[in-house]
């Protein structure tokens, strides 16, 4: 078969490859550029933060002198050797002093910001993040001028030597390693009140979390162990507690609490956009690694079938195999990760709307209660009042010595007794109306954080609707297009056309099963 007309290759020829790989000054610069970027950056950072520093309460989260100053000592060290390196390069190169105050400066500049995040009485990770992302553009450097023309037929590595060797080692490392195997520090939600009992989760690395490391010491207890006591379970994290929840989202989802008359989704969505949009950037390279392995197949397959014309092929085959291999891979880590972020919005949600719930319910009561005993306290004035009024009448009457026949006693009693026994009644029937109305009420409370809450978090896959499925339906039709050509849309066509089919065929089988 003719596969000539499939994906192009195009990108991927000489001339574009080499323009793309070459030692032209806009990728030899890529460090200085990244620097400039974080000194401005952090300049403001620094400003705001100076600004506003009255605000802060509480102390300052300090790495100590555990991994975390490991790993930062082991940043800088490699920084200032990369930096050494690389003015023996430029020395060895006999560069001008222009060319390599440019390409020293980004090392010296991430040598300077890791020196400052020594202090164990320091958090500073403010420091540490610029610094990493000057050492992750050094390693993107390096990794397109000697990396990537190692997968080509037409390129070579354009660095060569023991030392420029070393220094792209210790650039690799210090962007690359030292980023995924450093430990967090954990930052208390409230830092008057930090949490006394650690979770794992909290201080895991990049690594450690990407695998799920971190829970390798629960797991190996349950398997040593008949049954895991209660007390060594891991602690709840403080960012998943029911104040801090409450705190987070109420201003959002309570109207009492100065949030917006509008659906609950987009108070929610504003709740969690930093969640929601890990999501959809997660579902993009979820769907983008299905299709790595057959496209990947597809180059392979084409390799082997002209493979007796080499000056066709640019990318070795052994970069299409391990595309088979790791695309799958990646694609599995993002859905990891994706199950693990909706999953825990989930629990989140479950516990901010029963909270939103019963608080409401709550004000309901507080309403309720305060209607009830109006009437109450106006029923009864009357009733004092005319009390006293029959007793001043009888009082003034025996003073007057009248003549006048007086009701009977039995009468009076009997008088009094049916007046009771109406308000008996009534009070019954208003009781009654009460505790139906309570019921009802607390039926509707109970439906709400039941069903109700089932119903919201269930819909929390929209995106799988609304992005995931078509983003599919896009790469898999183009890729399928420039495979097959226009024969594509045959097939488009019968699924749009049989797209109502399901529906019909099963609402066809439950009108037959209820009869």
């Amino acid at each position: 078969m003719d596969l000539s007309f499939a994906i192009p290759q195009a990108v991927l020829r000489h001339v574009a490859f080499r323009h793309a790989l070459g030692d032209d000054d806009a990728l030899l610069r890529l460090p200085v550029y990244a620097a400039a970027v974080s000194a401005s950056v952090l300049l403001v950072q620094t400003a705001v933060a100076f600004r506003y520093r009255g605000g802060s309460t509480g102390a300052t989260p300090a790495i100590g002198w555990g991994a975390i100053l490991a790993w930062r000592v082991t940043r800088f060290v490699a920084a200032a050797a990369a930096l050494g390196l690389s003015v023996a390069v430029g020395i060895d190169e006999g560069d001008t002093w222009q060319e390599v105050l440019l390409g020293t400066g980004p090392y010296l500049y991430a040598t300077f910001l890791s020196f400052f995040t020594l202090d164990p009485r320091k958090y500073r990770q403010r420091l540490v993040r610029h610094a990493n992302f000057i050492l992750f553009a050094a390693s993107a450097l390096y990794i397109c001028r000697d990396v990537m023309p190692l997968a080509t037929f037409t390129q070579e590595p354009l660095d060569r030597g023991a030392k420029m060797m070393a220094k792209i080692a210790l650039v690799f490392f210090s962007g690359l390693v030292v980023p995924l195997f450093t430990p967090r520090l954990y930052t208390p939600v409230d830092p008057s009140n930090p949490q006394k009992e650690l979770n794992p989760e909290q201080t895991a690395s990049v690594f450690s979390f990407a695998l799920y490391f971190f829970l390798d010491t629960i797991i190996f207890a349950a398997y040593r162990q008949k049954e895991v006591p209660e007390d060594q379970l891991y602690a709840l994290c403080d960012t998943d507690g029911a104040e801090h929840l409450k705190q987070r989202s109420f201003k959002f989802l309570d109207v009492f609490s100065g949030a917006k008359q509008r659906h609950p989704f987009f108070g929610l969505m504003r709740v969690y956009w930093r969640e929601f949009a890990t999501l959809f950037a997660l579902v993009v390279v979820r769907c983008l690694a299905n299709y790595t392995g057959p496209f990947a197949m597809n180059r392979l397959l084409l390799y082997i079938e002209t493979r007796d014309q080499p000056e066709s092929h640019v990318v070795r085959p052994w970069v299409w195999i391990a595309l088979v291999a790791g695309g799958p891979l990646i694609g599995a880590l993002a859905f990891q990760a994706y199950i693990f972020v909706n999953t825990r919005t989930l629990v989140w949600t479950e516990s901010v709307v029963t909270q939103l719930v019963f608080a409401h319910s709550l004000r309901i009561r507080v309403k309720a209660d305060s209607r009830d005993d109006e009437p109450a306290t106006t029923e009864q004035q009357p009733v004092a009042g005319e009390a006293a009024s029959e007793s001043g009448s009888t009082s003034s009457e025996g003073d007057a010595e009248s003549t006048t026949i007086q009701p009977s006693s039995a009468s009076v009693r009997s008088s009094s007794s049916s007046s009771a026994a109406q308000k008996d009644g009534d009070q019954k029937t208003a009781d009654k109306k009460a505790e139906e109305k309570g019921q009802s009420m607390v039926g509707k409370i109970n439906n709400l954080v039941t069903t109700d809450l089932g119903n919201i978090t269930d819909s929390r896959d929209f995106i799988d609707l609304f992005l995931y499925i078509p983003l599919q339906l896009v790469i898999g039709i183009y890729f399928l297009y420039v495979l097959l050509g226009w024969s594509v849309w045959v097939g488009v066509a019968s699924i749009v056309l049989l797209a109502p089919f399901p529906g019909y065929n099963y609402t066809t089988y439950f009108s037959t099963h209820v009869v």
